[in-house]
């Protein structure tokens, strides 16, 4: 009996909730979606109702680098049963498979998203509270900062909350880090990445802070970051093995340690100050080592339970040259005997 009514609610009602719904998203977009195909399902994603689409083209705002800010193979909108026979046609959870995902900001800072429609009241607002992305290539381009990621979403779960072009967004990742390049340099290569994070765009500045951040086997806590005017501020806390770092860093800081031997634990804290008068961001790190380790590849040097508190600085000149590293409480054991001080 239940599917019986399921075919006539789908039967009677699915080509109009299919319109409604394609209706309701064109009147929010500046320019129309494209589909191939949409069907309605009772069924397919029970107890929710579901919209599918196919082959989902989502048009740039700014088509100079990029035509397209979306493309996904299929998209799932799932709708509350109840609300439908209410009438009640709100999107709020929605899905994505198989997609290709373009942000961008050319030369001048003009983004390529904004395609919501200007509106006459007050407020022009969104609100999504579920979008699942899975085995999505995503590109971020901005030339006017010279940064450029690549990764693949392997799955991504986010909501967003859009009023007046300022944007609010959680998000909850996956994904594989193909590039993350920095005025030419890749920081961030062929790595695995899990990540928890809140992002808010205001105007012009970013911010975004999140609790966890795990690059392969490396633990990042606490990461505050906020950009405006061509100057960001970065800060962030980890307790790892200093081996998993050194694995993690970025290739061409490996000639630092290319004659060294490092393990143990570290704790430490970094501070990255990007002032628009420097090319270089003021760089602080603070940190402890305990039970280290450390051997010289060229020297019969060997250091064992290592156990130091530091910092590093690179100074006023945020150069090599006016860098500094100050180790407290140095204590190690040699082979015949201890190595203790403060350099």
């Amino acid at each position: 009996l239940l599917i019986t009514l399921g075919l006539g609610f789908t039967f009677i009602f699915g080509e109009k909730i299919e319109g409604i719904i394609l209706k309701k998203i064109n009147n929010k977009l500046k320019s129309e979606i494209l589909v191939s195909n949409i069907q309605f399902s009772l069924f397919s994603n029970f107890p929710n109702a579901c919209v599918r689409f196919n082959d989902i083209f989502i048009k740039s705002s700014d088509t100079s680098l990029t035509d397209t800010l979306l493309y996904s193979t299929s998209g799932f909108i799932n709708l509350n049963i109840i609300d439908l026979i209410r009438e009640d046609y709100s999107i709020t959870d929605m899905s994505f498979e198989n997609s290709d995902l373009n942000i961008i900001y050319n030369e001048n800072g003009v983004s390529n998203f904004n395609i919501l429609i200007d509106s006459n009241q007050n407020t022009n607002s969104l609100q999504l509270e579920n979008i699942l992305f899975s085995n999505c290539d995503f590109i971020y381009s901005n030339l006017q900062q010279n940064i450029k990621i690549e990764n693949t979403f392997n799955t991504v779960n986010l909501s967003l909350q859009s009023q007046n072009k300022n944007y609010s967004i959680n998000i909850d990742a996956d994904v594989f880090s193909n590039h993350l390049m920095v005025n030419n340099k890749n920081y961030l290569q062929a790595k695995e990445v899990l990540f928890n994070s809140e992002i808010e765009i205001i105007g012009d500045s970013i911010l975004i802070q999140s609790e966890s951040f795990k690059i392969e086997s490396v633990n990042l806590e606490n990461i505050e970051y906020s950009y405006f005017d061509e100057e960001y501020q970065l800060s962030l806390n980890t307790s790892s093995q200093i081996e998993d770092v050194l694995t993690s860093l970025p290739s061409h800081f490996n000639y630092l340690f290319i004659n060294h031997q490092l393990n143990g634990k570290i704790e430490a804290n970094l501070t990255l100050n990007k002032e628009k008068h420097f090319k270089n961001p003021f760089t602080e790190v603070k940190f402890s080592l305990s039970e280290s380790e450390y051997k010289s590849k060229n020297e019969p040097f060997h250091l064992t339970n290592i156990n130091t508190t530091g910092n590093f600085t690179n100074g006023k000149d945020r150069n090599f040259q006016s860098s500094k590293l100050n180790l407290n409480n140095f204590n190690a054991k040699k082979e015949k005997g201890v190595f203790n001080g403060k350099f």
